[in-house]
Parts: C-alpha cells; structure tokens; sequence
C-alpha cells in the first residue's frame, strides 16, 4: 500500500486493471490465485514490493562444505546469513 500511495500513477493502472477484469466490486466466485492471473500488473507490483522489502529480512543455512567467499575460507558447519534488503536493492 505504501508503494502505491508514492506512485499514485500506478495506483491508477492497478485501479483501473481491477475495474476491467469486473472485481472492483464483492467478487467472491473465484480464489486468489485465479483472479491475480487475470492482473499481471497487480501481480507485478506484489512482487516488486517483496522484492524491496521482503517479509525475511535474512536467510540462514549451514554450510555442508567448506565455502570460499570474497577471499575467505568459511568452514562446514558455520551458519551463513544473507541479507535481502541488501541483495535485491
């Protein structure tokens, strides 16, 4: 919703997606998954919002090997975080 209330010109194009595929009013005969099918730039704007501000700010995963990164040698066994905010923007 923030993004959208900062592009107000993009705003409009989601509004006026939803009004052309009729579920601007009580739609309630289809799921989630079958009317965002039918907006490819709603769909594009929920990603693009994961992408900038994910719900996970970081993943975490054990080495099972040895891992050179950026000159280092990170054993087996130690926990490797990666930051999305940091990755994606």
């Amino acid at each position: 919703m923030y993004l959208l209330a900062k592009h107000p010109e993009v705003q409009e194009k989601v509004l006026c997606e939803i009004k052309e595929a009729g579920l601007d009013k009580n739609a309630t005969n289809s799921s989630g998954d079958a009317m965002i099918k039918n907006l490819p730039l709603l769909k594009g704007v929920i990603r693009e919002a994961l992408r900038l501000y994910p719900v996970a700010p970081f993943l975490t995963r054990i080495l099972p090997e040895d891992c050179p990164i950026g000159g280092y040698n990170v054993p087996a066994g130690d926990i490797l975080a990666i930051q999305l905010m940091v990755n994606k923007k």
